[in-house]
C-alpha cells in the first residue's frame, strides 16, 4: 500500500466491512472499467450479497429526465444527460458527458464512457462496456459483456462478448485471424 501524504489507511475492504456492518453503512462503488466491468461487478455483488444498502449517485450538474428508472448502485457523472423513458441498471456507470437519448436501456453492470452517445432506443445488455467518445446510432442492439472501442460509430447489431472498433464500427479479428493476416489469411 503506497503511502499517500495526509491519507490515513484504515485497512482493506474486510477490516471497513467488519467496522461498518449493514444497516450502518451504505455502499457506492468507486471504482471504473479500464478493459471490463469485473472488479465492479465482483465488488457490487458481494456487498449486495452481504446485505449492504447499493447507493445511486447522481451528480448534481448530471440531467436524469424524471421518468428514467434508475436501477440500485447506478452512477452518473457530471454533465451526464439520461433523457426520458429509459431504464438504467443496477450497478451501470453512466460517465462524465455522456449523452443517453430517450427509450434507451442500459443493462446492469454497464459502463457507459466519457463523451459517449446512445441515441434513442439503443440496448445495452450487461456488462458492456461502451468506450469515451462512441457513438451508437438509434435502435442498436448490443449483446452482453460487448466492448465498443473508444470513438467507434456503431450502425448495426453488436453480438454478446463481441469488441467493435473503428468507423463505421467492425468486429475486431480474433487473436488466431490477426496472426494469420500476413500469412494470406482473410479477416472475417
Amino acid at each position: 500500500m503506497a503511502n499517500l501524504p495526509g491519507l490515513t489507511h484504515l485497512g482493506t475492504d474486510d477490516t471497513l466491512l467488519a467496522a461498518f456492518p449493514p444497516p450502518r453503512c451504505r455502499i457506492a462503488i468507486g471504482v471504473g472499467g479500464l478493459r471490463s466491468n469485473v472488479l465492479r461487478r465482483g465488488l457490487f455483488e458481494r456487498f449486495d450479497a452481504s446485505g449492504y444498502d447499493m447507493v445511486t449517485v447522481v451528480h448534481i450538474r448530471a440531467c436524469v429526465a424524471p421518468s428514467v428508472r434508475l436501477g440500485r448502485g447506478v452512477q452518473i457523472m457530471a454533465g451526464a444527460v439520461v433523457q426520458s423513458d429509459g431504464l438504467v441498471g443496477d450497478g451501470a456507470l453512466i460517465n462524465t458527458r455522456a449523452g443517453i437519448d430517450h427509450d434507451c436501456f442500459i443493462g446492469d453492470h454497464a459502463h457507459i464512457g466519457p463523451g459517449a452517445t446512445l441515441c434513442g432506443g439503443v440496448i445495452i445488455g450487461p456488462g458492456v462496456l461502451v468506450g469515451a467518445g462512441a457513438v451508437l446510432l438509434p435502435g442498436v442492439r448490443v449483446g452482453g459483456e460487448a466492448i465498443i472501442g473508444a470513438g467507434a460509430v456503431v450502425l448495426e447489431e453488436v453480438p454478446p462478448g463481441k469488441v467493435v472498433i473503428g468507423v463505421p464500427a467492425r468486429m475486431r479479428p480474433a487473436m488466431g485471424e490477426a496472426q494469420t493476416r500476413g500469412q494470406g489469411g482473410e479477416p472475417s
